[in-house]
Parts: C-alpha cells; structure tokens; sequence
C-alpha cells in the first residue's frame, strides 16, 4: 500500500507479504507444488527480465532458508 492507501507491487523482499512465513507454512504442510512470480512492479516495465531475476533470486534465498 502505498502514501495514498493504493496498492502497489514491490520486490519480494519489501512490502506487506510475510514470503518467508508463507513459505514456511507451505512447507509445514507438505506442499511440493509450483510456485510463480508475478512481475507487476513499475520496473518490470522497464526491465521485465531483470525484475523476474530478481524476483526468482529472492524467493531462492527465502527457500534455502
């Protein structure tokens, strides 16, 4: 959410989302299954494969955790 109460997109590892709890859960529970990313941040426009490197390398840190 941003300054005007709008939702927005960040990087996985800014903004309102717990990944790593989240993950965590999963986890708990035995999911095996897909996981996708979703480049919608202002940026992705820019550089969309970048964004998704990005992404990808976050949500691979959260995992290794």
């Amino acid at each position: 959410v941003d300054a005007d109460g709008a939702w927005c997109f960040t990087a996985l590892d800014r903004g309102l989302t717990p990944y790593p709890a989240v993950l965590a859960a999963l986890a708990l529970t035995g999911y095996d299954g897909y996981l996708t990313l979703e480049c919608l941040q202002p940026e992705a426009r820019q550089d969309p494969v970048g964004t998704a490197r990005r992404d990808r390398l976050i949500l691979e840190r959260y995992l290794a955790a």
